[in-house]
C-alpha cells in the first residue's frame, strides 16, 4: 500500500512536532531596582547594606554593595510600594519610600550617605511622578479589567 505525498508530509510534520517541541517562553512578571552608594564627596562605598522592602507584603531582601558601590535587586515583584534603605557604619541611614514598579521597569536609586550615626535617617519620599531613565521603550501597562 502506497501513501500519498501529502500523507507522508503530514506524518513527518507530526513526528517533528512530537519529538522536537518548541520552547514556550514565559512572560516577564518582575522589575528591578538598582543604584550606587556614595559618600558626600562622591567616593564609592563598598559593602554597604541595602534593603528593598515591599511594604504591602513585608518581604525584604538585603544584599551588600559590590566593590564599586553598586547594588541591584533584579527580580522584584511588580507593584509595591517598595522602600529602599541603605546603611553603613559611620553614616546616617538613607531611605527612599513609595517606589512603585511596573512590568519590566528598572528604577534607579542612588544613595549619597551623610556622615553621622546610624540612628539618624535621611528619608526621601518617592510620591512624585517616576521617570524611567534606563529604558527608552514606549510601553502601555494594561490592568486585568482592561484585558
Amino acid at each position: 500500500m502506497k501513501l500519498s505525498n501529502r500523507l507522508w508530509g503530514f506524518c513527518i510534520l507530526l513526528a517533528a512536532a512530537t519529538f522536537f517541541p518548541t520552547r514556550a517562553f514565559a512572560q516577564a512578571t518582575t522589575a528591578s531596582i538598582h543604584g550606587t552608594v556614595t559618600d558626600r564627596d562622591g567616593a564609592l562605598l563598598p559593602n554597604a547594606a541595602v534593603t528593598a522592602l515591599n511594604t504591602s507584603t513585608g518581604i525584604s531582601i538585603t544584599p551588600k554593595t559590590d566593590s564599586k558601590g553598586s547594588f541591584i535587586f533584579p527580580h522584584l515583584h511588580i507593584g509595591g510600594p517598595y522602600s529602599v534603605t541603605v546603611e553603613d557604619s559611620g553614616f546616617q541611614r538613607f531611605t527612599v519610600t513609595g517606589i512603585m514598579l511596573d512590568l519590566s521597569s528598572a528604577r534607579e536609586v542612588d544613595a549619597q550617605l551623610q556622615i553621622g550615626t546610624s540612628s539618624q535617617t535621611i528619608q526621601v519620599n518617592s510620591d512624585a511622578v517616576q521617570v524611567e531613565s534606563s529604558d527608552v521603550q514606549l510601553k502601555n501597562v494594561l490592568a486585568a479589567q482592561e484585558i
